[in-house]
């Protein structure tokens, strides 16, 4: 753990890695405590083997695809999540994850020990705007067996997955694995409140400042999970989104300001432009580039260039943002993130030929 900010250029793909092959880049809090949150990268280039199933003992994870989709089945029912969409798989629900077609996928995996993800309170926003309830969506009871009539006219229900599957679980960041004689998908009907659920990131209403200034950026907050308790505004996490938008604010700029916060930031791109001839859905590296981590109070803002860029724009007709193909997602945590060895050893810690030393 250390106060820079450090920088992903690119992220190695292992050719042959399935879902249970994730990499954590860090944590902060403990999930045995039930604090805190782990972040994760995948990069899925082949389906999980058969009749195995996974999930985190750990807590919540919320599935953040930048390029490719992910065909989840879960105990509950289905979820097809593609690029600009988001998935969250409650604590311990048992999920299968295959590819779409075959073509690659990956992103990222924010693992909340701490709570649940809600909707931000909107407060004087009123009803409606950023993430809306009615666009999230639930998947229905899929089972995929028979039903057989039996001699008092009941009913048998018999899985077609029967046989033996292999179960893999993570508990404090470790996989374990035990086998059991039946399919985990044997969920013919449910009830309840504690579901998978996706959410389509282009429904995403974005609010913003029409007469002058820069709003906060909690105005992009998505999903977030409070941290009850504590100063109001402080959260374990908040799930932030940069998307397409139109701009107009008289006499300002455009961009950020140059600013320090009291949260980590954890940024990343998403490729929501999803034809498969775009550059960015070409192979399976990471690009335009992987991701990036802004510590607590280190001073961060555009470079000089989208500086330059900016003091350009004529403010006063309204123009369309971010239409570049690619939006900005963000993750903010009120600890400090502990890094895992391989993303300590492989993060840009340099910057323009200074770094931080310990006392």
């Amino acid at each position: 753990m250390t106060p820079d900010s450090y920088i992903w250029p690119s992220i190695e793909v292992e050719d042959g890695a399935s879902w249970v092959q994730q990499k954590l880049v860090g944590r902060n809090g403990d999930p045995q405590e039930k604090t805190g949150v782990a972040i994760w990268v995948f990069s899925v280039t082949s389906d999980m083997p058969g009749r195995t199933a996974f999930s985190s003992l750990d807590g919540d994870i919320l599935i953040v695809p930048q390029s490719g989709a992910l065909d989840i089945q879960t105990e509950v029912g289905k979820l097809l999540v593609r690029q600009n969409e988001i998935a969250v798989i409650p604590r311990g629900i048992r999920h299968r994850v295959i590819l779409k077609a075959g073509q690659p996928a990956r992103g990222f995996v924010i693992e909340l020990f701490e709570g649940h993800f809600q909707l931000p309170v909107l407060g004087v926003i009123g009803s409606t705007g950023l993430a809306n309830v009615r666009d999230f969506q639930v998947p229905m009871a899929c089972f995929e067996g028979e039903v057989f009539d039996d001699r008092d006219g009941g009913k048998i229900v018999k899985a077609s997955g029967d046989g033996d599957w292999e179960i893999i679980s993570r508990l404090n960041g470790q996989l374990w694995t035990c086998v059991q004689d039946h399919t985990p998908f044997d969920v013919v009907v449910w009830h309840g409140t504690c579901y998978p659920y996706k959410y389509d990131l282009a429904r995403f209403c974005v609010m913003g400042n029409t007469l002058f200034d820069h709003h906060d950026p909690s105005l992009f907050t998505v999903l977030t999970a409070p941290c009850y308790g504590k100063a109001p505004g402080t959260a374990v996490i908040d799930f932030a989104i940069v998307p397409p938008r139109w701009q107009v604010a008289e006499e300002s700029l455009w961009i950020p300001y140059y600013h320090r916060n009291v949260m980590q930031e954890f940024f990343f791109p998403v490729i929501y432009e999803q034809s498969p001839e775009f550059p960015f859905n070409c192979g399976p590296e990471f690009r335009p580039f992987g991701c990036g981590l802004h510590g607590n109070m280190a001073a961060h803002g555009s470079p000089q260039s989208e500086y330059l860029q900016a003091t350009k724009i004529d403010t006063t007709k309204p123009t369309k943002l971010e239409t570049d193909g690619v939006l900005i997602a963000l993750v903010e945590s009120e600890r400090p993130f502990f890094l895992s060895d391989w993303a300590f050893r492989s993060a840009l810690k340099i910057f323009n030929g200074k770094k931080s030393l310990r006392l």
